[in-house]
């Protein structure tokens, strides 16, 4: 049990990937119901979905790319904030 709970980096990629995830859903879902005033059709939501999808995929890729899942955040620098800007305007 104890092996579960101690952190690795393997479960802290994962657990900013997930988090990514999650708030990329939550953005991306909130802007769809901003573009169509709170009401969206359903016929809509194909193209919600293959959008978040091709997302969701160049982000973490450009994250990745950009090594911003393994920086230490303990040790952040202003480099490390550039590379995750960088990897932001890649994705969008």
């Amino acid at each position: 049990m104890r092996s579960l709970l101690r952190p690795t980096s393997s479960k802290r990629v994962f657990f900013f990937i997930v988090a990514d995830l999650v708030l990329s859903l939550i953005t991306f879902f909130a802007a769809y119901e901003l573009r169509f005033n709170f009401h969206v059709e359903p016929e809509f939501f194909n193209s919600f979905w293959m959008a978040y999808l091709l997302l969701v995929a160049l982000k973490i890729g450009s994250l990745f790319f950009f090594k911003s899942y393994f920086v230490v955040w303990r040790f952040f620098g202003f480099a490390d904030a550039k590379n995750i800007i960088k990897a932001h305007i890649v994705a969008y």
